[in-house]
């Protein structure tokens, strides 16, 4: 493997070099970012049709990138590709604390806890809006949603029947309002805002993925539609 990947980083030198593609040359990390995430949807969807030369394949092409940016870096003079693999072995040891360390984890959701525990520790500064407003804006709106409100503390503060009432009651106005000839957009955004983060607020408490259910519901509405429509 190590063989293969001095090939890869070869052949990218020899594309950025100043005989090479035109094309690669005149990249960006800003350039490049609408194509990793095309990659990482591609990867996400291979997972999901279980389909292995499709997923070797696209992970193929997600590690391109992954390289291709850190050669950028590194002709920018930023890092290179050993910074980037140090910095993640690195980080794997750091926080698995139950496997590398002294504490225990007996589930999944023991280790869980350990890893997030001891990413709060690398920050002791950081305040809970801090590590609210970390969460990326450029994850999908509903991944995304249970992020920060995990990370807010409200999916364990608050009860199912709580977050249940509270989307009732959003359920409620937004019908209200819907009702008046009148009533300004804006507010009907903000309600109808409101009651999806309260629904994404209630899939963690039952243990479910609100981007994969909502997904699953939007195939499910394709087949559905497909079979009235024969």
């Amino acid at each position: 493997m190590t063989e293969q990947m001095h090939e890869l980083s070869r052949i990218l030198g020899i594309l950025l070099g100043p005989d090479g593609c035109p094309w690669d040359k005149a990249q960006t990390h800003a350039s490049l970012r609408p194509h990793l995430l095309e990659e990482c949807y591609e990867v996400a969807d291979a997972i999901d049709q279980n389909n292995m030369p499709a997923l070797k394949e696209e992970l193929g092409d997600l590690l391109l990138h992954v390289m291709f940016h850190a050669k950028l870096a590194e002709l920018e003079g930023h890092f290179n590709l050993t910074d980037v693999v140090a910095g993640i072995n690195e980080k794997l040891v750091r926080r698995h604390t139950h496997i590398f360390g002294g504490e225990k984890a007996a589930s999944p959701e023991e280790a869980e806890t350990t890893w997030e525990a001891n990413k709060k520790k690398e920050n002791t500064q950081a305040s809970t809006i801090d590590h609210m407003r970390a969460v990326p804006k450029a994850m999908p709106a509903l991944m995304r949603a249970e992020k920060v409100q995990k990370r807010a503390g409200t999916t364990s503060t608050l009860s199912t029947s709580d977050i249940l009432s509270q989307c009732q009651d959003h359920l409620a106005a937004l019908q209200q309002l819907s009702g008046t000839e009148t009533a300004p957009q804006q507010a009907i955004m903000e309600i109808f805002g409101n009651l999806l983060l309260c629904l994404t607020n209630l899939s963690p408490k039952m243990q479910l993925n609100a981007e994969i259910i909502l997904t699953n519901a939007i195939e499910a509405f394709i087949t559905t539609t497909e079979e009235h429509s024969k």
